[in-house]
């Protein structure tokens, strides 16, 4: 599974954009999106607005190629378990 907070905090520093920035793209706190990637359970709507921010497509963003497990998991409101997968294109 991917680390959710270490993926941003590596496409902050790739991309040079601060946690801060992040935060206030989004339209969250910055303490708010700190203790959200602490937790690593962001809202999926979070995850999406991250993935945009940064140029990339929601797989591209969880991509994890060391495993074939989900690269995030979440729960809709009637606690349903979903995994997110990575897609993996080839040339």
């Amino acid at each position: 599974m991917i680390d959710i907070r270490k993926r941003v905090k590596e496409l902050c520093n790739e991309q040079g954009i601060s946690e801060s920035k992040l935060a206030e793209q989004i339209g969250m706190r910055q303490r708010t999106l700190n203790d959200t990637l602490k937790r690593g359970n962001p809202k999926i709507s979070v995850v999406v607005d991250m993935a945009t921010i940064f140029g990339l497509t929601l797989s591209e963003f969880m991509q994890d190629e060391r495993h074939h497990e989900p690269a995030f998991t979440f729960s809709l409101p009637d606690g349903t378990k979903v995994g997110l997968f990575p897609t993996v294109m080839y040339q």
